[in-house]
C-alpha cells in the first residue's frame, strides 16, 4: 500500500507479499515527486528491502537499501463513467515510464543495478471501447541481481500468479475492451435492500481479449522456477472486470491459446 500527500510530493510505501513462510517479501520505503511539467515526472525513491526465497532450487535472503530514480511521462485521460469510484483505467493517450534502482547490502556493498521501462498506448474507439497496447522490458545487473517474478493481472497472463523468476524480462501486451453489462448483481427486498445495494449492484462491468507474447528468464545461473535465455511464451484469453464499491475493481482473466491458466485479482486496468 502507498500513502500520497499530492500537495508535497512525497509518499510512503508498505509492501508485503508471502506465498508461504519461505517465500516472502517485505519492503518500505519514501519518495519524493517532483513535477518537471504538467504531463512529465521525477521520482527519487529510497527502500527498505528484506527476502526470504527458499525453496528446492536455491535459497536466498538478503537486507538491502535501494536507491532508485523514476521519469515518467503520461498524457493518459482515465475512464470513470459514474463517479470517481467507478474508474477502470486509462482510456486514450499515452504514457511511459523508465526507472533505474541499485541495490546495496549493509555486509557486502553494491549487489544490484536494475533497469525497467514500461510503454502504454491507449486508443479509444467509443465512450467505453477501445484498444490498449503495452510493452515492458527489463534486466539486472551485478553480483547479486534482483530476480523479478511475475505472473497474473499487469504481467504475462495464463500462468498462475508469481509463478516465473528471472532477471530479465520483455513483454508485448494487446488488448481490446468493451463494455459487457450496464449493471449487474442482485437486490434485496425492503429497506435492507437500500442499504446494501452498493455491495449487491456492479455497474457498467467491461470486458475484453487480451494476447501476450514475452518471457522472463536469467542470463546466467538459473535460480528459481526459470529458465537461461530467451525462450518465447504466449497466452491469448479473455477478461472481466467489475467494478465495486469504494473504487476496487475486481478482474478475472482465462487464457484459451498458448497458456491457459486463470488469474483473479484487484486493481484498474493498465
Amino acid at each position: 500500500t502507498q500513502y500520497y500527500n499530492l500537495e508535497t510530493g512525497w509518499s510512503y510505501l508498505v509492501d508485503f507479499w508471502g506465498i508461504d513462510k519461505q517465500q516472502k517479501k517485505l519492503e518500505v520505503g519514501v519518495e519524493k515527486n517532483i513535477f518537471l511539467h504538467e504531463f512529465l515526472n521525477w521520482d527519487i525513491t529510497f527502500k527498505e528491502q528484506k527476502v526470504q526465497n527458499s525453496r528446492p532450487q536455491g535459497n536466498a535472503e538478503w537486507s538491502r537499501a535501494n536507491l532508485g530514480t523514476t521519469f515518467s511521462l503520461d498524457t493518459t485521460i482515465w475512464d470513470c463513467q459514474f463517479n470517481q469510484w467507478h474508474c477502470h483505467g486509462p482510456h486514450s493517450g499515452i504514457s511511459a515510464f523508465t526507472k533505474t534502482e541499485t541495490g546495496i547490502d549493509y555486509k557486502k556493498g553494491f549487489q544490484t543495478l536494475d533497469f525497467n521501462f514500461d510503454a502504454r498506448y491507449h486508443i479509444p474507439l467509443t465512450d467505453r471501447s477501445g484498444l490498449a497496447l503495452r510493452t515492458i522490458g527489463g534486466r539486472s545487473f551485478g553480483p547479486n541481481p534482483t530476480t523479478f517474478v511475475w505472473g497474473g493481472n499487469g504481467t504475462l497472463r495464463g500462468i498462475p500468479l508469481f509463478s516465473q523468476a528471472g532477471n530479465a524480462y520483455a513483454m508485448q501486451s494487446s488488448e481490446l475492451r468493451f463494455p459487457i453489462l450496464n449493471a449487474a448483481g442482485a437486490v434485496l427486498s425492503g429497506p435492507l435492500g437500500e442499504a446494501f445495494a452498493p455491495l449487491t449492484l456492479y455497474f457498467d462491468v467491461r470486458g475484453g481479449l487480451y494476447y501476450d507474447i514475452g518471457d522472463m528468464w536469467y542470463t546466467d545461473t538459473v535460480r528459481f522456477d526459470g529458465h537461461h535465455g530467451f525462450k518465447a511464451q504466449e497466452s491469448a484469453g479473455y477478461f472481466v472486470n467489475v467494478p465495486t464499491v469504494l473504487g476496487i475493481n475486481l478482474r478475472y482473466s482465462k487464457g484459451f491459446y498458448g497458456l491457459k491458466d486463470w488469474n483473479f485479482w484487484f486493481g484498474y486496468n493498465w
